[in-house]
């Protein structure tokens, strides 16, 4: 067919420009811009390389590991980049090159939202460098071409969340993303899927349910607790998602009359820009603008790394929010340093995990963490507030699986630990009745 020999012709352009530009991303960006412009955007979206060895990968998935095709995604959204126009010009090759469609991975338009606005602000305040950085990973994991997807399907974990649908020559693909919660007191419910082929499902929490407590009061049984011993609470948290619910339950907390007296102080540049973006784009969560304008001003704003310090030196009973969330990076550490090892203190977790982090290893009761080479004494209270996970669990995963209009041929059960995954898998094949495995790294399926 045409389509064929022009995408047989135009992966045979793209493997030379990679060589040629000897792997710089710039030179790259460049060559393939000024290919676009002359054939790039005359081809058809079923114009895509041939042949069975095309393998779909994330950029994460991509470690150590090359393929014909790599489709990074999350990045764009029918005509409008995540990304600052400034990328965007150095943008390898965007999905709007295939077809004169302005969506040509799905056979319907993305609901007309703030979402894609919201991703735009929260990716502008990113570093250039960075989304540079993955952009030249992206770049030496294809072999032939690289594809830059949208992703239009709300998971509802938090902003700018998303579940992929992709339509491959009469077959849909359906990637799950991270799918958050129901009845999240912030959060909208996920937009159930309506039906696919294939099936790629996460599975954070497969074999675990979330405790049903009312997580405000809970937050506020904890702190108090730990104030009355004269204690600070240090709270690890994901920037964006995480800390904006944190607020709201403080605030509610505040209404109910607790917690006046305690000083409470957001430590993270990143989550003050996007707890101020929650009351610009009021249709993606379930808040009022009340509620909203409440939640952001619960909290003290640490912007400079001076007050940071004088924060960490202050013995004065308080509650600190800062990220990461699992205590992987950031000024969290900082205040870990100074607080661990106080036993009148408190480091509150507010969701998941992962294996081989600090927070995993407080959590199952570490009593050293070493931080910037330095072995910390953990002597502090350690707690976490599961109930506040954004993630789905094991019953709010099935539900979303169970919302599909009728039985994919195959669920491939990924993102989890091995148990969850495993116990996942178990529950899809005997509840549902549906084809599933766990694939392993690098493994292939044949997508008939």
């Amino acid at each position: 067919p045409v389509e064929r020999q022009y995408a047989e012709q135009f992966v045979e352009l793209v493997s030379q420009q990679i060589a040629e530009s000897g792997g710089d991303v710039v030179l790259l960006a460049d060559r393939m811009h000024r290919l676009s412009q002359v054939a790039g955007r005359h081809l058809p979206s079923t114009a895509l390389p041939p042949g069975n060895a095309v393998q779909l990968m994330t950029i994460h998935g991509a470690k150590g590991l090359q393929s014909k095709v790599v489709i990074v995604t999350g990045m764009f959204s029918e005509n409008q980049s995540n990304i600052s126009q400034s990328l965007k010009d150095r943008l390898l090759i965007t999905a709007d090159m295939f077809s004169p469609r302005t969506h040509p991975w799905r056979s319907r338009p993305p609901p007309d939202s703030g979402s894609w606005r919201l991703s735009n602000r929260l990716l502008e305040a990113q570093v250039q460098a960075e989304a540079r950085r993955l952009l030249y990973v992206a770049c030496t994991r294809a072999k032939d071409l690289l594809i830059l997807a949208g992703a239009p399907r709300n998971a509802a974990l938090a902003p700018a969340a998303a579940s992929i649908e992709i339509d491959w020559k009469g077959r849909t693909i359906l990637f799950s993303g991270d799918i958050g919660r129901y009845g999240d007191a912030v959060m909208k419910d996920p937009e159930p899927p309506a039906r696919a082929d294939y099936v790629l499902v996460e599975s954070t929490y497969g074999d675990r349910r979330h405790e049903q407590v009312d997580p405000t009061k809970t937050l506020g049984d904890h702190v108090e607790r730990c104030v009355e011993r004269g204690g600070t609470v240090v709270i690890p948290a994901f920037a964006v998602g995480r800390v904006q619910s944190l607020l709201y339950h403080f605030s509610r907390l505040r209404a109910q009359g607790r917690l006046r007296d305690i000083p409470i102080f957001l430590d993270s540049p990143m989550a003050i820009n996007a707890s101020g973006l929650m009351c610009d784009f009021m249709d993606e969560h379930r808040l009022a603008r009340a509620e909203c304008e409440a939640a952001c001003s619960v909290a003290h704003y640490v912007r400079e790394v001076e007050e940071s310090k004088e924060l960490t030196a202050n013995p004065t009973p308080k509650v600190i929010i800062s990220a990461s969330g699992m205590a992987t990076g950031g000024r969290v550490l900082h205040h870990l340093k100074r607080f661990a090892p106080d036993g009148k203190n408190l480091i509150l977790f507010s969701g998941f995990q992962a294996a081989g982090t600090r927070g995993a290893a407080m959590i199952g009761g570490a009593r050293t963490i070493k931080i910037h080479g330095e072995y910390i004494p953990v002597e502090a209270e350690v707690a976490n507030l599961t109930m506040l996970s954004a993630h789905a669990d094991s019953d709010e995963l099935m539900r979303w699986l169970g919302s599909l209009h009728e039985a994919p041929r195959h669920v491939y059960v990924t993102h989890g630990e091995p148990t969850g995954a495993q116990v996942l898998a178990k529950r899809v094949s005997e509840e549902l009745g549906w084809a599933c495995s766990v694939p392993a790294l690098g493994s292939w399926g044949m997508l008939a």
